[in-house]
């Protein structure tokens, strides 16, 4: 069973995704929202898998840095 859009009840055809932010304990991060193709109805928000990867990447770095300089 397809899913509908909660706000025109239509089952899309297809989903468009856009870009945008969340602010998430006062920082603010890339995600993507992805839209009804009939009326633009904000359907789900994610993180952006790639912002993911790049704060995990930079908190490994750091975490390694600091157990170098002991």
């Amino acid at each position: 069973m397809k899913g509908t859009c909660p706000r025109c009840e239509e089952q899309p055809k297809s989903v468009q995704a856009e870009t945008t932010h969340v602010i998430v304990g006062g920082r603010e991060r890339k995600a993507i929202q992805f839209l009804c193709s009939s009326c633009q109805a904000i359907l789900s928000v994610q993180f952006d898998p790639r912002e993911r990867d790049i704060d995990l990447s930079e908190r490994l770095v750091r975490d390694l840095r600091s157990q170098l300089r002991r």
